[in-house]
């Protein structure tokens, strides 16, 4: 095949995965913003837990490939905060612990009373994950009294 087709079928290719990753992205956003979309009535008083939510983010993926997935972060509380985004230690349902490093943008928030912001969090799947197999764990901000969301990592299988 020559080195032109090879080309443009990669750049097709890609610009196909590129599409696929958006339009799940927008519906992922409308379903986040759904859920945390909520009146003064709702929110906690200053230094009760915020409200976990009721989705979690599955990143799914081939062994080396990067996964992403965004999600939405609300100031809850009466002060404003700033902290890390962090990741907890995710499990297979047996409860063996895999190593999945996480990336996060932006790394560290500062948010006033009632702010939002997206975060945009991606991983390499490892080799080391069982193919079809749910790791689970959370992705959370400690400085927001609790505020997370449950996060699933599962390897394709080939």
């Amino acid at each position: 095949m020559p080195l032109e087709a090879v080309l443009r079928r990669a750049i097709g290719l890609n610009l196909r995965y590129c599409t696929s990753v958006a339009n799940l992205t927008a519906d992922y956003l409308r379903d986040v913003l759904d859920l945390v979309g909520t009146t003064e009535a709702k929110r906690p008083a200053k230094n009760q837990q915020a409200p976990r939510p009721k989705a979690a983010m599955a990143l799914e993926g081939a062994a080396g490939q990067t996964v992403v997935g965004v999600f939405a972060v609300e100031n809850y509380l009466a002060q404003p905060v700033s902290g890390s985004v962090t990741a907890s230690k995710l499990v297979d349902p047996m409860g063996n612990a895999a190593g999945v490093p996480f990336t996060f943008d932006p790394p560290v928030l500062q948010l006033n009373p009632g702010a939002q912001v997206l975060v945009r969090a991606s991983a390499v799947i490892p080799e080391s994950l069982r193919p079809g197999v749910a790791y689970t764990g959370e992705i959370g901000v400690p400085e927001m009294n609790g505020a997370t969301v449950p996060v699933i990592v599962r390897r394709h299988a080939l």
